[in-house]
């Protein structure tokens, strides 16, 4: 969601808009066409306080819409009992639409485990995603909302654990044995 611009909200203080600040560009746009057309400051953000609740009611319509998605994949998957395989997906930003918020999803890998826990990285509307099959070996990652690392920094810590394990591992079995 693009903030709205220090020009619209000028423009709105100039218009007479004396209520709350909007949330969006999007917003602040709709609250100038209202008192454009004729809306008292009251009336408009009324509308746009409507617009609003209307905007969560879609949003949660459409993160219900990616659970059921993701249930949906799950259980093909195991149906097809290893024949049909989603590893994750490959997120990437819609040219020209992608906020700059959204911007670090752009060709990164998004986990099927990732993805379960936060549905809400598939309902990015301005980032599409494709479904596939293996984990790529080089790129980004995205290991929860908004955090996304270099492959190779993640693979490079889990090594870093396997070694410390196989070898603290041994030690740990003597001193359980010995006591």
């Amino acid at each position: 969601m693009k903030p709205p611009s220090d020009k619209q909200l000028k423009y709105l203080r100039a218009l007479g808009y004396t209520g709350k600040q909007p949330e969006s560009s999007f917003e602040a746009s709709q609250l100038i066409g209202d008192i454009k057309d004729g809306m008292s400051s009251n009336a408009a953000e009324k509308n746009a306080k409507k617009h609003r609740r209307e905007a969560v009611k879609r949003e949660r319509k459409h993160l219900q819409h990616q659970k059921q998605y993701l249930d949906g994949l799950e259980s093909m998957m195991a149906e097809s009992e290893g024949v049909f395989k989603c590893a994750g997906f490959r997120m990437k930003a819609i040219k020209g639409e992608t906020s700059e918020q959204h911007l670090i999803y752009d060709k990164a890998f998004l986990p099927f485990d990732v993805a379960k826990r936060h549905p809400e990285l598939l309902g990015i509307r301005d980032v599409d995603h494709d479904e596939l099959q293996r984990k790529p070996s080089k790129g980004k990652i995205v290991q929860s909302p908004g955090v996304v690392k270099d492959m190779a920094d993640v693979r490079s810590t889990t090594g870093c654990l396997v070694v410390l394990c196989l070898v603290v591992s041994p030690f740990v079995g003597m001193i359980f044995l010995a006591t």
